[in-house]
């Protein structure tokens, strides 16, 4: 005897166009560009439209050691998910794998990107980024964490070529005892917007690159130096200067000895 099967499961194809939009971006781009857009038919055209692309992060912390051993791979994803976007690419997250090449053929095809983080990029070479930053002019958050150390020009150029920069987010393991007050002098003459300021593995040798900052950025709602060496701060402890910023910066003033800070100055 043969029994009929009925079923309450919806019906995904009957999805509205845009719901079923909106549950494909909740997908990673690796999991969009692999297996999502093979699916069926309808969704292969969905994932065609360039709005889907208007956001791609492909971070390791994401995906699999096997994404790890297969760089490649991952680089040819990117790229085909720029090309999908058309243009319309405005937030950009890649690790590990950035060349100089891959971020040519970025930049070359997002014209209104706004956001972008590139972390680990040590094929990233300082001349690569150079020649990229100068056509990112709506820039607003840049994160350019644990790469090759940036020169005091290539940052006052971040400043000149985008100069609705917001967000600056920038680290490096430290070899030895090298200094960055010439960058502090650069970002505080040139990103005069600047919003949120992060310095994280650094030697500042004297308090004059953290005043130039405040000087300079009048805007900070917060400025993260906790991973810096603040020299000046390990021998000689200026409470003034500490005490300015935690009433200058509107939202969070961290220091490497915030905790030691006088009662007063917290107030």
């Amino acid at each position: 005897m043969e029994i009929e099967r009925t079923t309450d499961q919806p019906n995904w194809l009957e999805l509205p166009k845009d719901v079923t939009s909106n549950i494909l971006q909740r997908l990673g781009t690796v999991e969009i560009i692999t297996s999502a857009c093979q699916v069926c038919s309808l969704w292969w055209n969905i994932c065609k439209d360039p709005f889907m692309w208007r956001t791609i992060h492909i971070t390791i912390v994401n995906y699999s050691p096997r994404y790890i051993r297969h760089g490649v791979n991952l680089v040819k994803i990117c790229r085909n998910a720029v090309a999908r976007s058309c243009g319309q690419l405005e937030d950009i997250a890649f690790e590990f794998y950035v060349t100089d090449n891959l971020l040519a053929y970025i930049a070359d095809r997002s014209g209104h990107l706004r956001c972008m983080r590139l972390v680990r990029s040590a094929r990233l070479s300082e001349k690569g980024f150079r020649d990229v930053i100068k056509k990112l002019t709506f820039l607003e958050e840049l994160d350019i964490s644990f790469n090759h150390q940036l020169s005091k020009e290539t940052f006052e150029l971040i400043g000149q070529c985008c100069p609705l920069l917001k967000s600056l987010k920038y680290g490096r393991l430290v070899k030895g005892t090298e200094k960055i007050d010439d960058e502090a002098f650069a970002i505080a003459k040139t990103m005069p917007r600047l919003l949120h300021l992060k310095i994280s593995g650094n030697v500042l040798t004297s308090n004059d690159g953290v005043l130039a900052i405040l000087d300079g950025c009048p805007l900070l709602e917060s400025l993260d130096l906790t991973r810096c060496y603040l020299r000046c701060f390990d021998f000689d402890v200026n409470d003034s200067l500490k005490k300015r910023g935690l009433e200058q910066i509107t939202y969070q003033f961290w220091t490497s000895l915030k905790r030691n800070l006088p009662k007063s100055s917290e107030a």
